[in-house]
């Protein structure tokens, strides 16, 4: 598979969160998106969007952002179908930031999301933590969902989701991300916790309502 850079620079170590999106045919729900984080309290942020496929229309619908150097967009040569998680893969593959984020394009975070996540990093003056991650609402209001509303989370199986939590870079790419099934959070989540754990490192839990997936 080959992932092309269509629009904007790769991501560097001049943002502290590296904010990796798949996307396919987002259309609206992707530039609400995108405005969740242009509303951002604090800018230290970059926004990695991989279309999982080639998408002209996306391509067109990103022009407007093209000046805005904190957005970068890149396209899969071919459909991969895999819940995001190959162009996932990719996006955190090129990041250079201390800390990346996971998430998907349907789902809202509120303004002060990166503002809180640094300033908690900041005030624990604590090097070794790799993973921190916040409660949330699952706004999944259908059959076969066995949890909805909001989830006191954890670093654990059913209690914590892909766009809640961020991990130090250099961990996830020690750790990979080479899981593609629909739970591929958690199984993401178990393996950086015994990562972390094995290492001695640390993991904080900001306790505060600030994303939704929807």
């Amino acid at each position: 598979m080959i992932c092309s850079l269509k629009m904007g620079q790769v991501p560097n170590n001049d943002k502290m969160f590296n904010i990796v999106v798949p996307t396919y045919e987002g259309g609206t729900k992707l530039e609400v998106f995108i405005n969740c984080f242009l509303s951002q309290s604090c800018d230290d942020w970059h926004l990695t969007i991989v279309s999982d496929g080639p998408e002209p229309e996306t391509l067109e619908q990103l022009q407007k952002y093209k000046d805005c150097h904190q957005i970068s967009y890149y396209q899969t040569d071919k459909r991969c179908n895999d819940w995001g998680h190959t162009p996932r893969e990719f996006g955190m593959l090129q990041s250079d930031c201390e800390f990346t984020i996971m998430t998907g394009f349907d789902n809202y975070y509120v303004p002060l999301f990166i503002e809180i996540f640094k300033n908690a990093y900041i005030e624990k003056h604590a090097e070794n933590i790799d993973m921190m991650f916040c409660n949330f609402v699952l706004d999944h209001p259908r059959e076969g969902i066995k949890y909805n509303g909001f989830i006191d989370s954890s670093p654990d199986v059913n209690f914590i989701d892909i766009g809640s939590f961020a991990l130090r870079t250099e961990i996830l790419k020690v750790v990979g991300f080479k899981f593609r099934s629909y739970a591929a959070d958690a199984e993401l989540v178990e393996a950086a916790k015994n990562y972390i754990n094995i290492n001695n490192r640390a993991i904080l839990k900001i306790p505060q309502t600030l994303y939704v997936h929807n």
